[in-house]
């Protein structure tokens, strides 16, 4: 994960897959973790392996405090055909 900027962040995966299909995180902060927001900005996990996401709070782009965590979940599909129910 590389930050690109203030709340900007880049992850690269180490293959690359036909498609993404969820990312779901959680935030774990000493102060005020229900203040913070993430969103997924940039899907290319097919081409480039990347995604990109951004940390709001409050509305604005933020860095998360040193004490604070990010936690990811990145669920990924190696098929071009999107599974059932998606």
């Amino acid at each position: 994960i590389v930050r690109t900027g203030a709340g900007a962040h880049t992850i690269t995966l180490s293959d690359k897959w036909q498609g993404l299909l969820m990312v779901s995180h959680c935030i774990t902060s000493t102060a005020s973790a229900d203040d913070y927001e993430m969103m997924v900005v940039e899907d290319a996990v097919a081409v480039s392996k990347t995604l990109k996401i951004a940390i709001f709070k409050g509305g604005t782009a933020a860095d998360l405090q040193t004490t604070d965590k990010l936690l990811l979940e990145i669920v990924v599909s190696k098929t071009i055909q999107e599974p059932a129910g998606l």
